[in-house]
C-alpha cells in the first residue's frame, strides 16, 4: 500500500482503525510503536508514545504523549469501534538507546524505561504481548495491517539492503566465465585459476558498490527523519504552548471574575 493511503501517527499521537486500515509511524528512537489489536473485529490501534509516565509532568494533556495514558486512551478508543478488551492482543517496536552512552542514570535511558512502562501498562491491562522488537540503537519505522495483524518494522541505519546481491552477481559472472572458457576449451587449471579470480574481483567489486550506494540511501533516510521530527517536535511545542497559554486565560478570567463579585 502507497504511503498516501496509510492513516499516519505522528509523534505522541495515537490513530485507530479497522480493516483494511494501515497504520502507520516514523521516527521511532527512543519512543515506542504501540501495536494493539483484535484479531475477530479486525479494530487495531497504533500509539507514538515518547515517554513513560504522565503523573511525573504537570502538563500532561497530550495522553498520547505518555506510556501509561496513551495506552489507556488507545484502548478506549477501539473499545467505542467495537473491540472486545478480552482479546486484544499487542505488539511493540522501538525504545532506541539512540547515542552511545554507559550511564546508570535513568533519566538518560528514555528508551529501556518507555519500553519497561509500556510492558507494565500491557500487563496490568491483561493484553497479551505477542512480539516486540526494541533497544539497540537505531530508529524504527512500522506499519500495522488491521486486516491481518501483521506488523511491519522496518530499520532506518541497520544495514540490511543487497544482502544477497554480491552472491548473485558473482554466481552470474562465474557462469558466464565458466561458459565462455568450455567453449574456448581451455584447460583444467587455467580453467580453475581464471574462474576463481574472476568470482574473487566481481564479489570484491559489487560488495564496493553495494557499501557505497546502501550509505547514501541511509544518509538520505537519517536527513529525511531528522527532518520530519524536528517539524513533529516544533508542532508539539507549538500545541504545548497554546495550551499553556488557554489556561493562563481561563485562570485570568477566573480570577477577573471573583474580583468583580467582591
Amino acid at each position: 500500500m502507497n504511503l498516501d493511503e496509510m492513516i499516519k501517527v505522528g509523534m505522541a499521537d495515537l490513530k485507530v482503525g479497522k480493516s483494511p486500515d494501515v497504520l502507520t509511524t516514523l521516527g521511532l528512537g527512543s519512543c515506542v510503536g504501540v501495536a494493539i489489536y483484535d484479531p475477530v473485529t479486525k479494530i487495531s490501534g497504533l500509539l507514538h508514545c515518547m515517554l513513560p509516565d504522565s503523573t511525573q509532568f504537570r502538563n500532561n494533556s497530550n495522553k498520547a504523549k505518555y506510556a501509561d495514558s496513551g495506552i489507556d486512551e488507545l484502548v478506549a478508543q477501539m473499545l467505542k469501534l467495537g473491540a472486545s478488551k478480552v482479546r486484544l492482543v499487542a505488539k511493540i517496536a522501538g525504545g532506541a538507546q539512540m547515542f552511545a552512552m554507559n550511564t546508570n542514570n535513568d533519566t538518560l535511558r528514555v528508551g529501556e524505561r518507555n519500553v519497561a512502562a509500556v510492558k507494565m501498562k500491557l500487563s496490568e491491562l491483561n493484553i497479551r504481548l505477542l512480539s516486540e522488537d526494541c533497544g539497540l540503537n537505531y530508529g524504527r519505522t512500522v506499519e500495522f495491517y488491521s486486516e491481518t495483524g501483521e506488523y511491519v518494522i522496518k530499520s532506518v541505519g541497520k544495514p540490511r539492503r543487497f544482502r544477497n546481491v554480491s552472491a548473485i552477481v558473482t554466481l552470474l559472472a562465474g557462469f558466464i566465465t565458466a561458459v565462455v572458457m568450455i567453449i574456448n576449451r581451455y584447460s583444467l587449471v587455467s580453467f580453475l585459476w581464471i574462474l576463481i579470480g574472476v568470482m574473487v574481483c566481481f564479489y570484491a567489486v559489487s560488495r564496493i558498490i553495494c557499501f557505497i550506494v546502501d550509505r547514501k540511501i541511509t544518509k538520505a533516510e537519517e536527513q529525511e527523519e531528522a527532518e520530519r521530527l524536528e517539524k513533529e517536535k516544533e508542532r508539539l511545542e507549538a500545541e504545548e504552548k497554546e495550551a499553556t497559554e488557554g489556561k493562563n486565560d481561563e485562570s485570568d478570567a477566573m480570577n477577573g471574575n471573583q474580583r468583580a463579585n467582591r
